[in-house]
């Protein structure tokens, strides 16, 4: 059991939980309770299929890639980290894999009667080929890859304010400058996450180089050379940083504090130390401050941000 839900990457799981739970209550739950919206009650059920939905969705992406990069993984980490082809073998995991992807189907069926959410007929089969499509192909290739899973983390993130949109349309009727506030607190946390996912799609790739090139992987980092995916890496954290100062230009000095220390000196150590950093597990590091600076920054701008911006 352990070994599947390393497979699927639980703890990634666990984070699409908690923090659609919290941006679910905080953005959409207690606004439709201030309009006094009778169907609000009924939103934590269909939220409750919305984040099962996406879980089937993250963790059969997770295990199909892992099936496809046994290989990689074979020749970038330790054997004793391995599990498909050491403990699970490799039909198995596809057995697993089809698994899931009956019940995200079923997930996507129940979310299409119940609330006549068409898009999940079309969003599930794209989820589907395009987390396919990027293990198979896409993974092995300059910048497209990279791209393409910074898009659907990015999707992921927004998914709920379309959901919830026929809902959400009471609260604009009634209080649009609250509406407003709604809709471009999803539309940062997605610019936020697509950033965040892109530049730690980089470094992860310029932690597999080796592997990956002695596989005929060209990713990013093969393709590019290591000199200029740094380069690029280092854009996108300074284009995140001057985003991020541009959102708070607003806010007067005495609310600076919380950004500085949350989002502007994190950001600012990790260039510094991705930048002159030589210790071997440097990229395996950054990628790690990467994915714990993604989830503050997620919380930051769903409770901190907007609760500030309503007020």
């Amino acid at each position: 059991m352990r070994e599947w839900l390393n497979l699927i990457r639980w703890p990634n799981l666990l984070m699409i939980l908690i923090f659609q739970s919290v941006c679910f209550y905080i953005l959409i739950y207690e606004p439709l309770l201030r309009i006094e919206n009778p169907y609000s009650a009924i939103t934590i059920k269909d939220q409750f299929l919305l984040t099962c939905f996406c879980i089937l969705v993250a963790a059969s992406g997770n295990l199909i890639n892992d099936i496809y990069d046994s290989r990689l993984d074979w020749a970038n980490r330790p054997p004793i980290k391995q599990i498909i082809g050491r403990i699970i073998s490799v039909p198995r995991a596809a057995r697993m894999y089809q698994y899931l992807l009956v019940g995200g189907f079923v997930y996507a069926l129940i979310l299409a009667v119940r609330k006549d959410f068409l898009w999940s007929f079309w969003l599930y089969p794209f989820f589907v080929i395009a987390l396919y499509f990027y293990s198979y192909r896409l993974k092995c290739t300059v910048l497209f890859g990279n791209l393409l899973i910074s898009g659907l983390v990015a999707i992921l993130i927004g998914i709920p304010f379309f959901f919830h949109h026929e809902l959400l349309l009471d609260i604009k009727e009634q209080q649009p400058i609250l509406y407003e506030n709604i809709q471009n607190t999803f539309l940062i946390l997605s610019g936020f996450a697509f950033l965040i996912t892109l530049a730690r799609e980089i470094v992860k790739d310029q932690e597999d180089r080796y592997g990956d090139w002695l596989c005929g992987c060209k990713t990013t980092a093969v393709g590019l050379g290591l000199n200029s995916s740094k380069i690029l890496v280092k854009i996108l954290l300074v284009l995140l940083l001057m985003i991020q100062c541009l959102l708070n230009i607003d806010t007067e000095i005495i609310h600076w504090a919380y950004p500085m220390i949350l989002l502007y000196l994190p950001v600012c150590i990790l260039f510094i130390y991705y930048t002159f950093g030589h210790h071997p597990k440097l990229y395996s590091r950054v990628s790690l401050f990467l994915k714990i600076y993604m989830l503050f920054g997620l919380f930051y701008y769903t409770i901190i941000y907007f609760g500030r911006a309503i007020h």
